[in-house]
């Protein structure tokens, strides 16, 4: 049954129809009939009235766009942008955290590094899930100290400083621990974090990009191990993450020492040590670096070199020590889950500056003589010796090469017992490890100069 109420909306939705499309009907149907044209404005009205309203939807979506691409949103201060950048990242916004990097320029690399950032917050929520606030707590610190991700938290203006020098450029506490950190303001009124300008180099972004894509696809794997319990413990969390940066940098690092050389391929394979121009530090490094890794006793022993040695003793000491010190860490690594490189590395501080000279950056100071200078402000000197480089561990005086190899030797013989003692499973817990070691008295011997 139809009410009066139903024929009063239909009159109204008939007139309304009319009065749209009467405009344009009324110059369309002259000479007709007045039923007629009423007949066509009905017609045509509710075209136009769609036509209006996506006209109306279009506008509103344009001005919407517009919006969003302007500062005005908060990231026109120091402040603003640090706290926008949060907020993208809790909610996965990867297009926001990219745009939240000045550098590098290079737009994959700024993804990588956004895919990684929004990948660890994912993984730290999951740690805090599963193994509780505290282990959270841990795991935040460790991504900090690590530089894998930029801290997360709401940030005041007391946070940041600008400088006189340039107004384009400030500081915020925006690093690991507070530490001060530049941002830089772009043409379009936009504050970002700057990276750094030595990620401009094409060799330097391409690793970079690798590094972080990797860290985002281990995060996204770590945390479905998390929430599937495949994984019960926090450091096998940062043992695989720090395992991986390490294997990825050390891949980087040796297609950068053997450039007078082929490059690594993507599946690791082995170089010759004739890859390498000894002739140069740098070549001298990376033969020392495949060395390393293969744990090959010849060519580890050609890299050092003591005056005052004429027998080869510390040499042949230093390189039985190191040897020792890799098989404890494959010890390890096999029976308590890929731990071993940060138990010889920081648990313990059985590995030297030395051990590890390829991370350290090389001044030639004159035509046989140059100094590699690590980030923890240590040292190590080099020499050329017969038109080889090799690394100086003469000791300072009053030791002696022969003093020193012997309590090399006598570390190399504990350390061996206790890798045996590990394989055989007389350890339970990699704390019972170390305490054995501390209590052998075995101590790093520092042999640079």
């Amino acid at each position: 049954m139809v009410g009066p109420m139903s024929v009063t909306w239909c009159g109204l939705y008939l007139c309304c129809l009319a009065m749209a499309g009467y405009p344009v009907v009324a110059g369309l149907a002259r000479g007709r009939s007045r039923w007629e044209t009423l007949g066509l404005c009905a017609s045509m009205g509710p075209g136009l009235i769609k036509i209006c309203v996506l006209n109306a939807g279009v506008s509103s979506c344009a001005n919407n766009v517009t919006r969003s691409a302007q500062p005005s949103q908060g990231r026109d201060t120091p402040v603003g942008a640090m706290n926008a950048f949060r907020t993208a990242v809790l909610n996965g916004d990867i297009a926001t955290v990219a745009d939240s990097y000045d550098t590098p320029k290079d737009e994959s690399c700024r993804m990588a590094y956004a895919q990684a950032q929004i990948a660890n917050d994912q993984l730290l929520r999951a740690v805090e899930s599963r193994l509780g606030h505290d282990a959270g707590v841990r795991f935040g610190l460790w991504s900090q100290r690590s530089g894998t991700v930029e801290p997360l938290r709401r940030y005041t203006a007391d946070d940041f400083r600008s400088l006189a020098s340039n107004p384009n450029l400030a500081e915020g506490r925006i690093g690991p621990n507070g530490a001060w950190q530049p941002l830089r303001r772009g043409p379009d009124g936009i504050w970002r974090i700057a990276l750094g300008e030595e990620q401009t180099r094409p060799e330097d972004v391409l690793h970079m990009t690798d590094l972080h894509q990797k860290r985002a696809a281990l995060y996204q794997e770590l945390t479905n191990e998390l929430n599937t319990g495949r994984i019960r413990n926090l450091y096998k969390i940062i043992d695989a993450i720090d395992s991986q940066d390490r294997a990825v940098s050390m891949a980087w690092g040796l297609n950068q020492l053997a450039r007078d050389g082929p490059a690594l391929s993507p599946d690791g394979a082995k170089f010759d040590a004739t890859s390498f121009d000894k002739s140069t530090v740098r070549g001298a490094i990376g033969a020392y670096f495949r060395a390393f890794t293969e744990h090959d006793r010849k060519a580890i022993a050609e890299f050092f070199y003591s005056a005052g040695d004429p027998d080869g003793k510390l040499v042949a000491a230093n390189t039985e020590r190191i040897l020792t010190v890799l098989r404890l860490k494959d010890a390890i690594n096999q029976k308590f889950g890929n731990r071993g490189e940060s138990f010889v590395s920081d648990d313990v501080g059985l590995v030297t500056p030395a051990d590890l000279a390829w991370w350290c950056d090389v001044e030639q100071q004159e035509s046989d003589r140059a100094i590699g200078f690590f980030e923890d402000n240590s040292r190590v000197s080099f020499r050329r010796i017969h038109g080889v480089w090799k690394l100086d561990i003469t000791p300072a005086s009053p030791q002696t090469p022969v003093e020193v190899g012997n309590d090399m030797e006598h570390d190399s013989k504990i350390l061996d017992q206790t890798t045996a003692d590990v394989l055989a499973g007389k350890y339970k817990e990699l704390s019972n490890v170390r305490d054995a070691l501390i209590s052998a008295d075995v101590v790093r011997k520092q042999t640079g100069k």
